[in-house]
């Protein structure tokens, strides 16, 4: 399944090496776990338990280069899924942070690129919930970008801004 050495991404944490696959005891019983160390933020350590399919399904593997080009150009990301309601938009946030779903991550940060447009457009900024979870949800992006296309941080945000604000120029 996963390999130490791989490359994941990991929830909210973003992009993750494997350093090791570690067995721990718990309550006096042995379980295995996936030891994840963030890549761009050194000293932390993640313990994944295997056992656990909740936290397991928060890991994925990388996608690949032509993965996250479809991902970024897909109908479905580019779809405004804007919720008015502040709260349900919050809820939808703290689904979103742990979930692990790229689309439904990039087409919120679409949602949100379409809004910020539309607040310019009447003088206003974003709600300040709306731009936290957008930059949190932009670093998680562009964190993967880096991993897979060797860019720096502000060559993975700009590649990411521009494959989603394409089209919200229309």
């Amino acid at each position: 399944m996963y390999q130490v050495g791989q490359l994941v991404v990991y929830g909210i944490h973003g992009v993750c090496r494997i350093s090791q696959v570690q067995d721990r005891v718990v309550d006096r019983v042995s379980r295995r776990y996936l030891v994840l160390e963030p890549v761009n933020r050194g000293g932390s350590q993640y313990f994944v338990p295997m056992h656990n399919p909740a936290a397991m399904q928060k890991v994925s593997p990388l996608l690949s280069r032509e993965e996250l080009s479809a991902l970024l150009t897909s109908e479905r990301v580019h779809t405004d899924c804007w919720i008015g309601d502040e709260n349900r938009r919050k809820q939808l946030y703290r689904e979103l942070s742990g979930s692990g779903s790229r689309e439904k991550l990039a087409q919120t940060v679409y949602s949100l690129y379409l809004h910020r447009q539309r607040q310019k457009d009447c003088g206003k900024k974003l709600h300040i919930c709306d731009e936290n979870f957008l930059h949190d949800a932009e670093k998680i992006l562009a964190g993967e970008i880096q991993a897979v296309l060797g860019y720096t941080n502000a060559e993975a945000l700009e590649y990411l801004a521009s494959r989603l604000q394409e089209q919200t120029q229309d």
